[in-house]
């Protein structure tokens, strides 16, 4: 029943309105095309480019309450900063942190060591694509972890927020209060 209008052959006689398709055929036809269309293009548009933001807790027994961090620095980082931010963010719990070298964290008395690893790509500017940040314990296990995944629009997300909001989902899986 398909199309059966278009691949219907042509009648003998000279009558053009017989050969036609069905008006009512042809227009539900239409409306099934224009239906589909904005199904696909409707789900183009809304999957596929979502940012991703997560927390969990690994190990909980690894965790020890404390208000003494060290958030060890990553040569690595492509930009300036996040450690400084990581700092700032634990600030918002009471926690004081440091940042040091790994070496120096090796011999600091802090029971939560924080590292981070980051990934910046450019579009206009250089932005985040990915963050991720581990409390780890003394030994550098991790016992909780929250990343940040970009999701490809051309969006630039603020630094700042971001790792807020990644610090805020940790400290919530751990029960910690904002003080």
């Amino acid at each position: 029943m398909r199309f059966r209008w278009a691949i219907r052959q042509f009648p003998k006689h000279n009558n053009p309105t017989k050969c036609l398709p069905n008006y009512k055929e042809k227009t539900s036809m239409t409306v099934r095309f224009h239906l589909l269309f904005i199904f696909l293009l409707s789900t183009i548009c809304t999957s596929g480019c979502s940012t991703q933001m997560s927390a969990k807790v690994i190990n909980a027994d690894l965790y020890q309450a404390s208000n003494y961090y060290v958030v060890i620095s990553n040569p690595k980082s492509n930009m300036k900063g996040v450690d400084g931010e990581i700092v700032q963010a634990l600030a918002e719990y009471g926690i004081s942190a440091r940042i040091l070298e790994a070496k120096e964290a090796e011999e600091s008395d802090a029971t939560v060591m924080v590292s981070y690893q980051d990934w910046y790509k450019w579009d206009i500017v250089q932005y985040l694509w990915t963050l991720d940040i581990y409390f780890n314990d003394t030994e550098m296990k991790p016992f909780a972890h929250s990343n940040f995944h970009h999701g490809g629009l051309h969006t630039f997300p603020d630094r700042v927020e971001v790792v807020r909001t990644l610090i805020d989902k940790m400290m919530l899986e751990l029960g910690v209060p904002k003080k």
